[in-house]
């Protein structure tokens, strides 16, 4: 099914994302820390880097749930279940353009960012991942559909 592959497509993206907030917080690839100019500056500063760290470590671990109940959802989970869970996914990842993309934004024109233009990027690639979603949810809904036609055709 279209919406197995869809969410296993997000589930190896958000890891890969995990994986880099723990053990590779230093770099400034796949959403890694070392990508705002102010991770290095507050190193100066321990507490500051310490609670910095801390909440990287938070986004990880709680990233890290999400991923255990989605792969459970995909394995597990009924043709329904699918559904509700990828509507969620996407109504969860638009809150990105509600509030964290207008600070990555304004961070990105104040030069804090080691790769300029970091933010247009990065808002592409969820709205390309919440297309994709989008794309497996109507087709998982399409199947539900027909396989509820030939239920009430027998």
């Amino acid at each position: 099914m279209l919406i197995n592959i869809v969410l296993i497509i997000f589930l190896v993206l958000e890891t890969s994302n995990v994986i880099v907030l723990f053990f590779f917080t230093d770099s400034n690839k796949g959403n890694g820390v070392a990508l705002f100019k102010d991770w290095q500056t507050s190193k100066e500063y321990e507490d500051i880097h310490l609670f910095i760290k801390y909440l990287v470590y938070w986004v990880a671990a709680t990233k890290s749930i999400f991923i255990a109940i989605l792969a459970v959802v995909v394995v597990l989970g009924t043709p329904l279940l699918k559904i509700f869970a990828t509507a969620a996914l996407i109504l969860t990842m638009s809150i990105f353009y509600l509030k964290l993309y207008p600070i990555i934004k304004m961070l990105d024109s104040r030069d804090r960012l080691t790769i300029k233009g970091y933010s247009t990027g990065l808002a592409i690639t969820i709205a390309c991942m919440i297309i994709m979603l989008c794309i497996g949810l109507v087709a998982q809904i399409k199947v539900l559909m027909n396989w509820f036609q030939n239920i009430a055709g027998s």
